[in-house]
C-alpha cells in the first residue's frame, strides 16, 4: 500500500502561509527558491500538483485573513515540529491545547477524536490573544464542570470561537488538495448559528442514474460483480448556494465506506467534474442512522458476518421490491451470471448458492478464486438498503433533505442547531 502522506502536506501548506505573511514569499511556481528548498526538505519528493497546491492554499488563506500578527500551527503537531523552519516564537499549538481541556465525558460526545470536534489540519492565532483564548476556555469549564450534559460546554465553547474566527483571532483551517483547473477558495464552516428549526434544503435530484451494478463475472480469475460500488451525482440547494457532490459507497474491510466529491467547474468550457480531494466520508454511525430514519430497518440487519449464510429467501424477496419500483431510474446492471441472464429473484438466489460453496469448491467448479466475494456481496445488500432509503426519500419528497444530511455530514457540517462540530475555513478547489 502506497504511503499516504497527510503529515507532510498539512506542514507544507501552514508553513507556505507562514512565508506567504510573514516574508512576502513570491507565491508562484519556482519563484521562491527558499521555501521550495524548505518544501522539498518537510516533503522528499513532493509532487509538482501539491506543490502547486500548497502556493495557491496560501495565497488563498492570506487574501482572506489578511496581514496580521499570527502564529501558526498544526493541529496535529507536538512540540517541536516546526524547528529550523518558523521561529519558536511564531509558533502555536492553542488547538491541541483547547481539546485538552475538554473532560473524558466531553470527548466522548465525539468519539474521542479531535478531528470530530474540529477538522481543521492547521491553524492561525492572534499572538497578541493567544494566551487570553487558552484562558478563557478554560475558566469556562470550571463554570460548567458541574453540568452533568456535555453537550452545554461544548456548545459554548463552539459559540466562543465562532466568534474569534469572526473576529479574526483564531482561525481553523481545513484543507483539501486542489484540482486542476480550479481556484482555491476559502469558505466559513460553522462560523454562522443554524437556525433552531435546522437548515431547509430544495431542488433536490440525481443528476445522472445511480447506480449499482448486480452482475457477477470472472474477473481475472476472481469470482467478482462488474462494479462494487453504490455510486450517484447529486445537487441540492440551501438558500442561495447550490451544491453539486458525488458519493460513492464501497467496501472498507467487511464494511463499507461512504465517500464524497465536490463536483467543481474545471477548466474555461464550465463543466463540473469530481474535485481532486474528498470532501470527506459520511462516518458510519450517522449514514446507519439515516437509513434507518427512511427505512425502518438497521443498516446491517439479516446481514450476517461472512461464514454464517445468508437468508436467501429474504434477499431474494427484498430485491425483486427493490427493482420492482427503482428499475425506471436506478440502475442495477443486467443480473447476470457469467453471461447468463436471470431475474432478479433468480440472481440473488444464486448469488447466494455461490456464497455458500468453499474456496475450494469455486475453485473446482467454476475455476476461479472466491477471493474476497463474501464480503463485496454482503456489501451489495448493504446497497440494497441504501437504495430503499433514495426510495423512500423520494416518496415522502425528502430528497433534498436526504442528500443535504449525506453531504453535510461528510463536510463536517451543522444541519441543526444541536450538531456540535465547531467553525472552521474550508481551503478547497
Amino acid at each position: 500500500m502506497a504511503k499516504v502522506f497527510k503529515e507532510e502536506q498539512e506542514k507544507c501548506s501552514i508553513i507556505a502561509t507562514y512565508y506567504a505573511i510573514e516574508k512576502d514569499a513570491n507565491l508562484e511556481p519556482d519563484k521562491d527558491l527558499d521555501l521550495k528548498s524548505v518544501f522539498t526538505e518537510v516533503y522528499p519528493n513532493m509532487p509538482e500538483d501539491w506543490y502547486v497546491t500548497f502556493l495557491n492554499q496560501a495565497q488563498a488563506i492570506k487574501d482572506k485573513i489578511g496581514d496580521n500578527n499570527w502564529k501558526y500551527g498544526w493541529y496535529d503537531g507536538s512540540q517541536g515540529w516546526a524547528s529550523g523552519i518558523m521561529p519558536n516564537n511564531k509558533v502555536s499549538y492553542i488547538m491541541g491545547a483547547i481539546w485538552n481541556v475538554f473532560t473524558d465525558k466531553q470527548k466522548k460526545v465525539f468519539g474521542g477524536q479531535k478531528d470530530s470536534w474540529n477538522t481543521a489540519d492547521v491553524f492561525v492565532v492572534n499572538t497578541q490573544k493567544e494566551a487570553q483564548i487558552l484562558k478563557f476556555v478554560k475558566e469556562l469549564q470550571s463554570e460548567f464542570q458541574d453540568f452533568v450534559a456535555p453537550e452545554i460546554f461544548i456548545g459554548t465553547l463552539n459559540a466562543y470561537l465562532s466568534k474569534l474566527v469572526r473576529d479574526n483571532d483564531l482561525i481553523p483551517l481545513s484543507l483539501k488538495k486542489q484540482t486542476k483547473n480550479a481556484p482555491v477558495r476559502v469558505k466559513e464552516t460553522n462560523v454562522d448559528d443554524v437556525p433552531v428549526e435546522g437548515l431547509t434544503p430544495f431542488d433536490g435530484e440525481f443528476l445522472a442514474k445511480p447506480y449499482s451494478y448486480f452482475d457477477i463475472v470472472n474477473r481475472a480469475s476472481k469470482l467478482n460483480f462488474v462494479g462494487n460500488s453504490l455510486f450517484y451525482k447529486a445537487s441540492f440547494q440551501v438558500g442561495s448556494y447550490p451544491y453539486f457532490y458525488q458519493i460513492e459507497q464501497r467496501l472498507q474491510g467487511n464494511s463499507s465506506k461512504a465517500e464524497v466529491k465536490d463536483l467543481v467547474v474545471k477548466g474555461k468550457k464550465g463543466k463540473r467534474g469530481p474535485a481532486d480531494a474528498q470532501t470527506g466520508n459520511v462516518p458510519m454511525p450517522q449514514f446507519k442512522a439515516l437509513v434507518k430514519e427512511y427505512t425502518g430497518e438497521d443498516y446491517d440487519y439479516n446481514i450476517p458476518a461472512i461464514g454464517s449464510k445468508i437468508d436467501a429467501k429474504y434477499w431474494s424477496n427484498y430485491l425483486t421490491s427493490i427493482y420492482s419500483k427503482a428499475k425506471s431510474n436506478f440502475d442495477f446492471g443486467k443480473f447476470t451470471i457469467f453471461g447468463k441472464t436471470y431475474t432478479p429473484k433468480e440472481f440473488m438466489e444464486f448469488a447466494i448458492r455461490l456464497d455458500n460453496l468453499s474456496d475450494e469448491k469455486i475453485k473446482i467448479l467454476y475455476k476461479m478464486n472466491k477471493n474476497a466475494f463474501s464480503a463485496k456481496l454482503r456489501n451489495k445488500l448493504r446497497h440494497l438498503r441504501t437504495i430503499k432509503a433514495y426510495l423512500k426519500a423520494q416518496e415522502n419528497n425528502e430528497l433534498s433533505q436526504f442528500l443535504m444530511v449525506v453531504y453535510f455530514r461528510a463536510a463536517k457540517m451543522n444541519i441543526t442547531d444541536e450538531d456540535l462540530v465547531s467553525p472552521f475555513l474550508k481551503v478547497s478547489s
